[in-house]
């Protein structure tokens, strides 16, 4: 046997399809949509859990990866930072050998 039950039009309820049973006996009434299992609990709850945990697996994978790329970045500019101090230094004391030169105070 097969039932169906058509929701009230002025509430937020959706059409609910019922098998309906004998069991020992009694007349037993199981919803058939997907989303209620036999025991009548809702299955959307389950999978909006799961959904939860996903988001926030993901949401903590990518922190991680943003905070790593923010090391290897100030790493990388730390570096890239050296360097120049380096090749300043090493032209500002190229400048002041050629001011030398052409003062005529070194000797060579």
């Amino acid at each position: 046997m097969f039932l169906l039950f058509e929701a009230d039009p002025h509430t937020d309820q959706t059409t609910t399809h019922w098998n309906v049973h004998r069991i020992h006996g009694y007349l037993t009434v199981e919803p058939v949509d997907s989303h209620i299992d036999r025991y009548g609990n809702n299955r959307n709850s389950a999978l909006l859990g799961w959904l939860m945990v996903f988001v926030f697996l993901t949401s903590l994978s990518l922190l991680t990866l943003f905070r790593q790329a923010r090391m290897l970045y100030t790493e990388w500019s730390n570096h890239a930072a050296d360097e120049y101090l380096d090749w300043f230094r090493e032209f500002n004391q190229f400048c002041d050998l050629d001011e030398e030169r052409s003062s005529g105070g070194f000797s060579g």
